[in-house]
């Protein structure tokens, strides 16, 4: 009965358990259990978010990004959303990229960009993985190089984006047989790694690690 758990949730609330606000708020914001209030949302979701809940933190950048019942705000946006990035939630680190490639609530910064679509792709966030191709074709942010190019749309195409697909056989045409048996080469390694950074901290800027080869760059 989500009548009873609104009342449990509250009780667990009162004890400062970040979950229990986080669940609040998205019944708040969702209209299940409670009436729809974004405002109401927006206030246990900050609760949560304050406690280190990194899905509070998360869901509360996109509510001051994207909702429409509320003035957005681009900056809290980026302060939320970069919260749970830091953990490593991998949606917060594609959003935030999307918001360094086009100065929304940051200066624009294709490396940082760059960084944090990097970081969200390695976790395997197939819309990253994509953007993180397109930056690798134009060279925004990162050397251009259509063989990594290449893998990142592989590996998002393999994870279900249909844009990945399509980037990745329009661009196959530009290879050569040698370079396309060395993208597929590198998309079948990154699958079968074990060791995936888990702290943005320790994920290097595309194209800025020592060693030279692109396997040491990714």
């Amino acid at each position: 009965d989500i009548n009873v758990a609104n009342i449990w949730y509250r009780k667990a609330a009162d004890q400062h358990y970040a979950p229990a606000h986080r669940k609040l708020g998205l019944m708040f914001k969702n209209g299940t259990g409670a009436p729809k209030d974004v405002r109401m949302s927006v206030s246990w979701l900050t609760r949560a978010a304050q406690l280190n809940d990194v899905e509070a933190q998360y869901y509360l950048g996109m509510l001051y990004r994207l909702d429409k019942d509320i003035e957005r705000d681009d900056e809290l946006a980026v302060r939320w959303l970069s919260e749970a990035a830091w953990q490593g939630h991998a949606r917060a680190q594609y959003n935030l990229g999307l918001m360094y490639k086009e100065g929304i609530g940051v200066a624009k910064d294709a490396r940082e960009s760059a960084r944090w679509y990097r970081a969200a792709a390695e976790r395997g966030e197939s819309r990253a993985q994509n953007n993180l191709g397109k930056l690798y074709v134009s060279g925004q942010g990162v050397p251009q190089d259509y063989v990594m190019a290449h893998k990142w749309f592989n590996l998002a195409g393999a994870g279900g984006n249909k844009l990945g697909a399509r980037n990745r056989d329009e661009l196959a045409k530009k290879l050569s047989a040698n370079q396309l048996v060395e993208a597929q080469i590198l998309a079948r390694n990154w699958q079968g790694r074990q060791d995936r950074p888990v702290d943005p901290l320790f994920v290097a800027m595309p194209g800025r690690d020592s060693g030279g080869s692109r396997e040491s760059s990714e």
